[in-house]
């Protein structure tokens, strides 16, 4: 069988001229037969002999055929084998219970024979529906390519239905993929409740396409849209849930080769990131011994431009956090980071933070709020110090010299929450969450320094530590009161 063949519809064969010939042929042969064995025949051999055109109409020509048959066979069997012969009339009661029983023989026989056609008819379609169902997912489990996959699986579906077909999303109604009103609204509808709707079906059959859902994902439908052009329906009534099953298959295809184009890019990135950290890790360590050199030399040198010396100090300083951020990042990436949750005052964590960034916050005003009933928490003393010097930092980096920073330590319930916020432009309207990820930076990052890792430790040792982390914009941004505050999260479970 030729897999882009589709097999014919069931259908009756219309009653026609060549019915009635037929029929006329077969009863005429059997009445024929009837009379030169009448002789040796009984009334009831030859009322069988006359069921065989009867059974032969119905079979090959259909229930109306059948009948057609059946009223010509009682015909001649009264009027040529019931006496009075060569009339039609009936001389014993016993010949018309005789003609009685033979019509209605005749009539069960005929839809019987109809009925069997029609099932052996049936099932030759499905059989050939199964055969080429089973094809099309052997070809669509060879092709990996969801452009493939989407072409095969389309210019199948155009020759069983012989019209045009185009597979079709949400995003792409949204862009105008489908002009018509009307089929745009049967569009939307077929993706809302996963039924065929459009030309040809119950729901909006004034459309001209038919639009037929599946799923591609889990949360993701596509639609199929058939357009033939003329009067019938685009998807015959017969043919529906053999596309149905055709597009149960694409879907599933396409399910597979999205996931694993998804997981190859996940594994490309993943050791494109292994790549990147093991790199860090190398050049950090490779920069942090001449730079404890660099750090211990300064110390010892006299100079009369201390205002040079200590410039070149606190780069110094600045470039050995640079550098532990990396070798934290990559700890974190690698193995986790070792964590060792001990009871900790944050009063002391803040001030520790605030004593090693003493240089960096020179000029500035402080603003220090914690509450006096501050539980201790559970955290990792040397993670939570750099979380705090990274916040910081992040906030004198990205907010006018000269302008406060405001460290806050609230209690709320039993959760407490840890924050810094500056005066400056704010965070960008966009996902504050992406300002944690590795080497991305704020909007004014082209007039900062920095290596866009400070967040993202912050964001790694919470995570280590089963603390939240988030940002925000002050109200109003910019003005007075303004700026970004970045804010840890200490749960219930993180509290002494």
């Amino acid at each position: 069988m030729d897999e882009r063949d589709y097999p014919p519809a069931v259908k009756t064969p219309a009653f026609g001229r060549w019915s009635i010939a037929a029929a006329l042929l077969l009863v005429g042969a059997a009445t024929g037969t009837g009379v030169l064995l009448g002789g040796w025949l009984s009334l009831a051999s030859i009322a069988f002999l006359l069921l065989m055109p009867v059974i032969v109409m119905a079979d090959r020509g259909g229930l109306w055929s059948g009948l057609a048959a059946a009223m010509l066979a009682l015909f001649c069997l009264n009027f040529f084998f019931i006496p009075p012969t060569f009339t039609l009339q009936v001389a014993r009661a016993d010949n018309i219970v005789t003609l009685a029983v033979f019509i209605g023989v005749a009539m069960t026989v005929s839809s019987l024979a109809d009925r069997r056609r029609h099932q052996a008819r049936l099932s030759a379609r499905i059989a050939m529906e199964s055969e080429l169902l089973a094809a099309l997912s052997q070809q669509l489990a060879h092709l990996s390519d969801p452009a493939l996959i989407r072409e095969h699986l389309r210019e199948r579906l155009g020759r069983w239905t012989g019209g045009d077909v185009r597979f079709l999303t949400s995003a792409d109604l949204d862009e105008g993929a489908v002009v018509e009103p009307i089929d745009q609204a049967a569009a939307r509808w077929a993706i809302e409740h996963g039924d065929a709707a459009g030309k040809g079906s119950a729901i909006m059959p004034g459309a001209e396409a038919c639009y037929l859902p599946f799923r591609i994902l889990k949360d993701e439908i596509w639609l199929a849209q058939f357009w033939s052009g003329g009067i019938a329906p685009p998807v015959p009534t017969e043919r529906t849930n053999f596309v149905r099953q055709a597009l149960d298959r694409g879907g599933d295809a396409l399910h597979r080769a999205l996931l694993a184009a998804r997981q190859a890019d996940i594994e490309a990135r993943q050791q494109h990131d292994a790549l990147r950290e093991t790199l860090l890790a190398s050049i950090s360590h490779d920069l942090r011994t001449p730079l404890t050199t660099v750090r211990a030399a300064l110390g010892t040198i006299r100079s009369d431009d201390r205002g040079a010396l200590d410039s070149a100090k606190q780069e110094a300083d600045r470039l050995d956090r640079m550098i532990g951020n990396l070798l934290d990042l990559a700890r974190l990436r690698t193995d986790g980071g070792a964590v060792e949750n001990l009871p900790v005052d944050l009063t002391d964590a803040v001030d520790a933070a605030l004593d090693a960034l003493r240089a960096m916050l020179s000029g500035r005003p402080l603003s220090i709020d914690i509450d006096d009933d501050l539980p201790l928490v559970l955290a990792d003393a040397r993670m939570l110090h750099h979380m705090l010097i990274n916040l910081i930092e992040n906030a004198c980096k990205y907010s006018p010299d000269g302008s406060a920073i405001d460290i806050a330590a609230r209690r709320e319930g039993h959760r407490v929450t840890l924050s810094v916020g500056d005066h400056g432009n704010g965070i960008p309207a966009s996902d504050p969450s992406e300002l944690f990820a590795s080497f991305r930076r704020g909007a004014d990052s082209d007039r900062v320094p920095g290596s866009g890792l400070g967040l993202a430790v912050v964001a790694g040792f919470a995570a280590a530590m089963h603390l939240r982390v988030d940002a925000a914009n002050r109200s109003p941004a910019g003005g007075p009161g303004g700026g970004a505050i970045f804010a840890i999260h200490f749960p219930e479970t993180a509290t002494c």
